[in-house]
């Protein structure tokens, strides 16, 4: 089975990807309790901004690149279903079958806070499927 990837899809799942980041781990919503868990300080955080941010961009094209390929497959296995709700459903069991058991198994085994894990992945809850959702619907 051929996975056609598109370039435009996966700079827009990078783009939204990004951008989620940005709200919700911004200072309205939980970037405050988040540097306060993780011990730093806003000084912290922009003193080395430039390569955590190549970092998180080159990470979003290979998450996006390999969620393509799941939702390929998924489409193959429900072809009566929309691009929409294959795109979001395959972002969802991503989440649930590989981000959230991560996370949850690095979180308990370093003794993190339960609250820190509920904002990483609930950042992943809502960015897979939305990605998802991108990558399946621009063909």
């Amino acid at each position: 089975m051929n996975v056609d990837i598109h370039v435009l899809a996966i700079l827009l799942a990078v783009v939204a990807n990004m951008a989620i980041g940005f709200i919700w781990y911004g200072a309205p919503l939980f970037g405050a309790a988040w540097m306060k868990m993780n011990g730093l300080t806003k000084k912290d955080t922009q003193s080395n901004s430039g390569l955590p941010m190549l970092a998180m961009f080159v990470l979003a094209i290979v998450q996006a690149y390999v969620l393509r390929h799941f939702i390929v497959y998924s489409q193959a296995f429900y072809p009566t279903h929309s691009a929409t709700s294959v795109g979001f459903l395959t972002g969802l069991w991503a989440w649930l079958g590989i981000a959230a058991p991560v996370l949850g198994a690095n979180y308990m085994f370093a003794g993190r806070r339960k609250k820190l894990l509920l904002i990483d992945a609930g950042y992943y809850l809502i960015t897979l499927p939305i990605m998802g959702i991108i990558l399946a619907r621009i063909i």
